[in-house]
């Protein structure tokens, strides 16, 4: 059951996305499939027909667990205030196209908190979401949540969104206590079978025989390879955004490989995981829309284990961990050469080592 809190006094970090981090999208009746993204507020409630709303955050970055987690939303005023309705969304939803159906999208009713007050923050208690979220639990990754009115009698909710233009500390806030802050990049592991003490090819050791970028400059590994059997999942490591998939049949026989960006505060804000030698599946997509990029929830599945049999290997993931905001030229990439040339910087180019537990902890 979800609660009503207090200001966020008691938080140790406190986080309002900007407007891609932010998905947030209303329907204006209840015959009104298509959300109303891109708007500088969510609203709920109706005249007669029926007002929801969804909401969900980009959370990488933020802790893995917390002792107590908020939501916070500033309500404007707009008519007579409605009770609120939580649900637990049933589907990966996309802010630039989500559609709606009051009997599909929803899975899980979570509870019932009072009307808003006019020109005041609206706190919810999501302590226990936040920690089922973060965990990347296939039962329960990051959908988000919509929320639908009480009433509907002439009744009406109107909170800032994450595209409010005006003053953005009005904002969708999450607030979240926690008793220890970690400074590495903490991923899920990325397959259903467990971690082995070693991958097959560890990270910055020669790759290939003869493999040069430029003359005179061999290539090194760009991350690691786990052995793994051909049609296995492939689950996303972190919260993020899809910003590349590479082709199979532009990878010379290697499959595909996908790029996912993800958010941090102690690392250069950004940085990317690449799962090369896969299969993606078809939701996994890059969207045109600049500004609502695809999102992926962490612990989602994206991929199966390709089957790299007409290059003579065994099957297996490429998995690489790159400092830094997605780079084209250099984030798909599974080795680069060991020195300064043209064509590439320095090796590695921000790649770090995901088997290195001072950089990299796998929950």
């Amino acid at each position: 059951m979800m609660i009503g809190v207090s200001a966020p006094a008691w938080a140790t970090v406190c986080y309002t996305p900007d407007p891609v981090d932010g998905m947030d999208t209303w329907f204006g009746s209840f015959y009104n499939t298509t959300g109303m993204a891109n708007s500088d507020q969510i609203r709920l409630g109706g005249w007669g027909d029926e007002y929801d709303s969804l909401l969900r955050f980009n959370l990488s970055g933020l802790p893995v667990s917390a002792t107590q987690a908020a939501l916070y939303l500033y309500a404007f005023p707009s008519g007579t205030p409605t009770t609120i309705n939580w649900w637990r969304p049933n589907v990966n939803w996309q802010e630039a196209t989500a559609g709606w159906n009051k009997d599909s999208t929803v899975s899980e009713y979570l509870g019932t908190t009072a009307a808003p007050t006019p020109n005041a923050w609206y706190g919810i208690n999501i302590t226990n979401l936040y920690n089922q979220w973060r965990t990347g639990s296939a039962l329960y990754p990051n959908r988000g949540l919509k929320m639908s009115p009480v009433n509907t009698n002439n009744t009406v909710n109107s909170f800032y969104s994450s595209d409010y233009v005006g003053n953005t500390g009005l904002r969708p806030w999450i607030c979240v206590d926690i008793a220890l802050v970690e400074n590495r990049i903490v991923l899920k592991w990325p397959l259903a079978t467990s971690k082995p003490a070693t991958p097959s090819l560890g990270f910055g050791g020669p790759w290939g025989t003869g493999q040069t970028k430029c003359v005179g400059l061999p290539m090194s590994h760009a991350g690691v390879d786990i052995p793994n059997a051909i049609g296995n999942p492939v689950y996303a490591a972190e919260d993020g955004f899809v910003r590349e998939i590479f082709p199979a049949n532009q990878s010379g026989g290697w499959a595909s490989a996908i790029v996912i960006e993800h958010n941090h505060p102690n690392r250069a804000g950004k940085y990317t995981t690449v799962y090369w030698h896969v299969n993606p599946l078809p939701n996994i997509v890059v969207s045109t829309n600049a500004q609502s990029p695809t999102f992926i929830p962490k612990g989602m599945q994206i991929a199966t284990i390709a089957d790299l049999s007409a290059r003579g290997a065994g099957s297996h993931l490429h998995l690489g961990v790159r400092i830094g905001a997605y780079d084209g030229t250099y984030s798909d990439k599974g080795a680069l050469p060991t020195g300064y040339c043209s064509e590439l910087t320095t090796f590695p180019e921000k790649f770090i080592d995901p088997w290195n537990t001072n950089l990299v902890l796998f929950q």
